[in-house]
C-alpha cells in the first residue's frame, strides 16, 4: 500500500507544479516603454533634460477629467472674451467721450485767450483815450477866453465820441452845449472817464482769469485719460487658461512613474494590453521655460515601445490634446 500512497502523491505534486507553470507561462511580461526628453533651443542647442518625473496613466482613467478641463477651458475662454469685448466698448466709448471733453476744453480755452486779449486791448485803448481826454482838459485850462476853453473840449468830446460812444457824453459833446460844461460841468463827467478805465480793467482781469480757469480744466481733462489696465488684465488671465500646465495638474496620483537621468532618459513598466498617457514638465532656470508633454501611447501589444518628447510633441500655449 505504500507504493501507492507514494505514487499518488507525486502525481499530486507534478500535477501541482504543471499548473503553477501554466498560469505563469500564461502571465504575459509587462510592457516596457523607455522615454527620453529632450529640447531644442532657439539657438539650435539640444538640451537634455535629467530629473524630469515622468508618469504613465491608463487611457480610460484619466480622459473624461482631461477632458472636462478642455472644456472648461473653452467656456471659460469665450467669457473672457465676452467681458473683454465690454470693457473695449467701454473704453472705446470714453476715449470718445474724452477726446470730445478735451476738444471743447480746448476751444473754450481758445476763446478764452482771445477774450482776454481783446479785453487787453480795450483797456489801453481807454486808458490811452482817458490820457488824452485828461491832457486836453489840462491843455484847455491855459485859454483865458471860453472860445479857447471851447475848441478844447469840442475835441476832448469828439475823441470820446470816437473812442466810447457814450450817448450822455454824445449829448454834451454838442458846440452849444461847450461853454457850459466848460464853465460849470467839466468835473462831473471826468470821474466817468474814470470809471469807464475801471470797468475796462474790472473786464480784462476776469478775461484773463477766465482763461486761467479754462487752461486749468484743458490740462485737467487732458491728463486725466481712460484707463486702459484691463488689457493687461485680460490678457494675463488668458495666459492663465491657455496654461497647458493646467492639463497636466488635473492628473491625479500614479503608481507608475520614474525621473529621467542625466541624459533625458527613464524606463516604464507598465501591465500589458492597455492603453496608456504619458505626462511629464520640464523646466529650465535660465532663461526660465516650462515644457509640458501629455501623449497618448498607441495601443500595442509589444514588449518594448520607445518615445521622445521634444519640441515636436509638446503642448504650446493653448494647444489642445490632440486624442480628446
Amino acid at each position: 500500500m505504500k507504493p501507492n500512497r507514494i505514487s499518488q502523491a507525486s502525481s499530486v505534486f507534478y500535477f501541482s507544479c504543471l499548473i503553477i507553470i501554466m498560469l505563469f507561462g500564461c502571465k504575459k511580461s509587462p510592457q516596457q516603454v523607455d522615454v527620453q526628453i529632450f529640447i531644442v533651443t532657439k539657438n539650435g542647442d539640444n538640451v537634455k533634460l535629467g530629473l524630469v518625473e515622468v508618469k504613465a496613466y491608463p487611457y480610460d482613467s484619466v480622459f473624461e477629467s482631461l477632458k472636462s478641463i478642455k472644456e472648461k477651458r473653452t467656456a471659460a475662454l469665450s467669457e473672457l472674451d465676452k467681458r473683454a469685448s465690454t470693457l473695449e466698448k467701454k473704453y472705446t466709448e470714453e476715449v470718445s467721450n474724452s477726446d470730445a471733453a478735451i476738444a471743447s476744453a480746448h476751444t473754450k480755452w481758445l476763446h478764452a485767450a482771445t477774450a482776454s486779449d481783446n479785453a487787453l486791448k480795450v483797456f489801453n485803448q481807454t486808458v490811452d483815450s482817458a490820457d488824452s481826454v485828461v491832457d486836453k482838459y489840462v491843455n484847455s485850462l491855459r485859454f483865458d477866453d471860453d472860445i479857447g476853453k471851447k475848441f478844447a473840449f469840442e475835441e476832448s468830446f469828439e475823441a470820446i465820441e470816437l473812442k466810447f460812444s457814450h450817448g450822455d457824453l454824445l449829448e454834451l459833446a454838442k458846440p452849444d452845449k461847450a461853454i457850459k460844461i466848460v464853465n460849470k460841468d467839466v468835473w462831473k463827467y471826468l470821474p466817468q472817464l474814470r470809471s469807464s478805465v475801471i470797468s475796462s480793467a474790472s473786464a480784462l482781469k476776469s478775461a484773463i482769469e477766465q482763461e486761467k480757469t479754462s487752461k486749468l480744466q484743458f490740462d485737467t481733462i487732458r491728463e486725466k485719460k481712460p484707463d486702459d489696465g484691463f488689457r493687461q488684465e485680460i490678457a494675463h488671465e488668458r495666459e492663465n487658461l491657455l496654461n497647458p500646465e493646467n492639463f497636466y495638474n488635473s492628473l491625479p496620483s500614479t503608481n507608475y512613474f520614474a525621473k529621467t537621468d542625466a541624459d533625458g532618459k527613464c524606463r516604464l513598466l507598465l501591465p500589458p494590453n492597455q492603453q496608456w498617457i504619458i505626462a511629464a514638465v520640464g523646466r529650465r532656470e535660465l532663461p526660465h521655460e516650462q515644457y509640458v508633454w501629455i501623449v497618448s501611447l498607441p495601443q500595442k501589444n509589444v514588449e518594448k515601445y520607445s518615445i521622445i518628447l521634444s519640441n515636436d510633441n509638446m503642448l504650446g500655449e493653448g494647444s489642445s490634446l490632440p486624442f480628446l
